[in-house]
Parts: C-alpha cells; sequence; structure tokens
C-alpha cells in the first residue's frame, strides 16, 4: 500500500496554488464538483518529486476553521539541504517560518535530521526534514 495524497483545505484556493508552486509543486489537475444543493468543491491536485501529491480543497459548504480541529498535526517534505531550501524560500517571499525560539532556524535533532517548519496559507504546518 502507498499513500495517495494529502488533502488541505484552503481558505484562498489560488493563493496555495503560488505557495505550493514556490515550494516545487506543479498543478496537475483542477476540477470544480458540483455536490448538489448549491455546494461544490474546487480540487486541484499539486505533484511534487516522485508522487507526492497535495490535494488542495476550497470547499463552498464549510470554512477552514470549522475542521482546524482534525488530527493531522502536519506534514513533511525531504529535501536535501534544509538551509539552502529555507534560503531559496524566503528569497522568494515566503515569510511563514516558525518564529518562536529555539524553531526560527533549522534544528538539528539527535536522531540525525536537520529541520524547519513553516505554514502555509489555510493554516497547515509543514516540515522541511533534511536526512544526515
Amino acid at each position: 500500500m502507498k499513500l495517495g495524497h494529502l488533502t488541505v483545505l484552503t481558505k484562498d484556493i489560488d493563493k496555495s496554488v503560488e505557495f505550493y508552486t514556490l515550494l516545487g509543486g506543479t498543478k496537475i489537475s483542477e476540477d470544480v464538483l458540483d455536490l448538489g444543493n448549491g455546494e461544490t468543491e474546487h480540487i486541484i491536485h499539486m505533484q511534487f518529486d516522485g508522487d507526492a501529491t497535495i490535494e488542495l480543497i476550497d470547499p463552498s459548504y464549510k470554512t477552514v476553521e470549522s475542521v482546524a480541529t482534525a488530527p493531522l498535526e502536519h506534514f513533511c517534505f525531504e529535501v536535501d539541504d534544509v538551509d539552502a531550501v529555507v534560503a531559496d524560500l524566503r528569497a522568494k517571499g515566503i515569510d511563514s517560518f516558525a518564529d518562536a525560539e529555539p524553531h526560527n532556524e533549522p534544528l538539528f535533532r539527535p536522531n540525525g535530521i536537520r529541520v524547519m517548519f513553516l505554514t502555509g496559507p489555510s493554516g497547515e504546518s509543514i516540515e522541511l526534514l533534511q536526512n544526515l
């Protein structure tokens, strides 16, 4: 069994597509589903290196805040050099990196990884992870 995709409910789908494009994603599909009763879902799939896919959904029938208690804590992108990726994203204007000490700069972990966290445009928590 392999993971198919991760889903992010978005407050602004255009802003989310722009954000995930800056992270290296490519939009591979877009659809608007008519669920009846005036309810729709605007869905865009973003493909990343390998098979990783993020499904962005802008539902007309609920707010992102209404699902804020969902059990997903964060998701992770594995990178070759976390410092270089952070520098590149900052140069592109992404400024949503964790700002509380000690998380405002990439951290070494005792189990041989280096990590940095940032927040997506709808409040989703994203880890950048480098295996050392």
